[in-house]
């Protein structure tokens, strides 16, 4: 007897192979200030996004008569990031492909566009990165074959010279100098038993009191000659909702479903559509978003000569 798939249920099973891809990639994302919104946003574009601001101002000595007189600075910021940024990867295939094409497996393509969104969108958000919006004191500039635990030790001292938290700092790198700090055995011999699988997976542990993160395309900015940097959460800030079809769209799509992550509420969108005259199916996942410059002493950039 045949089994017929319910072809919801199929669709469902795509869209959490294709959240599960998006979501481990995009997770250097979630080193900084963000907001996610699984509902369209309604007579506008703008997300406001809470940050913790760096300390300032010095503590106050009491004084006994007068008591607690004075209020640091310590705040919670918050600024406003206009979400108008839309992302999305296609799909297209005919009925002969779906017919006659064994290899044809969607989930696997699907879980392949959904990193390379993340990768993009990613890539977009790094194109802050700039000696304008974060200019303070960073390491000098050096090849990746030179970076090891020693440059990850000194930006811990820049960090806290600049009297950066010790909480929430994080270590963004492109893949090469990612791959020349994992190669230096101090690095691994931070590991422990639990940890093992990091070297055979190609994971960086936390080193210098940061939380590593290697991405593949951290853009070089042009003359900026980026390769990385270390942050705190209130460097950049990140937002996201999704867009709804307009209802006359809605009629002439197949299917438009939103799928959002439980854990970090990143939402993703899927249009499927097709054009019966080519024979011709098109299906897309999508994100909206929007991001902007946090604080300019919350980042120290890792460049190249």
């Amino acid at each position: 007897m045949a089994i017929t798939v319910n072809a919801a249920l199929k669709r469902d099973v795509l869209l959490r192979t294709a959240m599960r891809s998006f979501r481990n990639r995009i997770l250097p994302i979630l080193a900084f200030a963000n907001k996610f919104q699984d509902e369209p946003l309604q007579g506008t574009n703008i997300i406001t996004v809470p940050y913790i601001s760096l300390a300032s101002g010095a503590s106050t000595d009491f004084v006994a008569g007068t008591g607690y007189t004075t209020v640091n600075n310590q705040t919670l910021g918050v600024k406003q990031v206009t979400v108008n940024k839309r992302k999305y990867r296609m799909v297209q295939f005919t009925s002969d492909d779906w017919n006659r094409q064994p290899l044809l497996k969607q989930e696997e393509l699907i879980a392949v566009e959904a990193e390379k969104l993340a990768d993009d969108v990613l890539a977009d958000v790094w194109s802050l990165v700039t000696a304008t919006n974060f200019a303070g004191t960073t390491l000098a500039a050096m090849a990746a074959t030179a970076f090891d635990v020693d440059d990850a030790l000194q930006l811990r001292r820049l960090c806290n010279e600049a009297n950066w938290p010790t909480a929430g700092r994080s270590l963004v790198l492109d893949s090469t100098f990612a791959e020349y700090l994992l190669r230096d055995s101090r690095a691994q011999s931070h590991l422990t038993a639990g940890q093992v699988g990091a070297v055979t997976e190609g994971k960086l542990p936390m080193i210098a009191g940061f939380q590593p993160y290697e991405v593949p395309l951290v853009p070089a900015n042009g003359l900026e000659k980026i390769a990385g940097f270390a942050a705190l959460p209130s460097a950049i800030l990140f937002a996201s909702a999704p867009i709804q079809p307009h209802p006359t769209l809605t009629r002439t799509l197949v299917d438009y479903t939103r799928v959002t992550d439980p854990d970090y509420g990143i939402t993703l969108e899927y249009r499927a559509f097709g054009d019966a005259v080519k024979d011709q199916v098109n299906e897309t996942i999508e994100v909206n978003y929007g991001y902007a410059v946090g604080e300019g002493a919350a980042l120290k950039r890792i460049i190249t000569p």
